[in-house]
């Protein structure tokens, strides 16, 4: 669980820099927002957990 926790961190570090970032972002549809996800994958390149941009980006989440 640590190392999901883990990933899940360094998930929203990555959103809240492209956020951040991406100067076009905020003209972005909310549909269009919400397409964007990070996957993180383990050595075998299989997926251990995909976090939807909107799930860091949600003001409700802190």
């Amino acid at each position: 669980m640590a190392d999901v926790d883990r990933a899940r961190g360094v998930a929203a570090r990555i959103i809240r820099a492209f956020t951040e970032a991406v100067p076009y972002w905020k003209t972005l549809t909310a549909e269009q927002q919400n397409a964007f996800l990070v996957e993180i994958v383990d050595e075998a390149d299989r997926p251990i957990l995909m976090v939807h941009f909107s799930d860091i980006t949600d003001p409700s989440l802190g």
